[in-house]
């Protein structure tokens, strides 16, 4: 009997390298979303040191403290504008690493169901030939027997 082969080996590797991939993508995302929220921690806690650390004593100091503020205050909104269009894509590459799984899954589902329906076939042409051996046992033996 031939030994089982998926015709869609190379369609199963190659959906398979696709979900690696996919998967890859959505960690780096994830990895840089954390960093991102490590950022606006950062940002976050340098605004508030600066605002509870000023005191200004003249005019001059106090709108250069003012400008540092705003800046710190900046650098926040655009740590959470960072964050917000990296989750975007991250559901985007959630979405296109599940799809993928999906797609794997289908074609593993497939080589299952055909590896399971070979078994099938080659167990009962298993049991033929060894019914084809045993016919023939059998006739010989009553063919000696007969002749004796």
């Amino acid at each position: 009997m031939k030994r089982y082969v998926f015709s869609l080996h190379s369609a199963l590797r190659a959906r398979r390298a696709q979900e690696e991939l996919a998967r890859q993508q959505m960690a780096e995302v994830n990895h840089r979303l954390h960093q991102a929220h490590v950022a606006l921690d950062a940002a976050r806690g340098a605004y508030r040191a600066v605002a509870i650390s000023v005191v200004p004593t003249d005019r001059q100091s106090f709108v250069s403290a003012r400008a540092h503020e705003d800046r710190m205050a900046d650098a926040v909104e655009r740590a959470e504008r960072a964050i917000r269009d990296i989750e975007v894509e991250a559901e985007s590459r959630y979405s296109v690493w599940v799809e993928a799984a999906k797609r794997v899954r289908s074609l593993e589902r497939l080589d299952d169901r055909r590896r399971a329906e070979w078994e099938v076939e080659a167990r009962r042409d298993e049991a033929l030939a060894v019914d084809d051996v045993v016919a023939s046992r059998w006739s010989l033996r009553s063919r000696s027997g007969e002749r004796s």
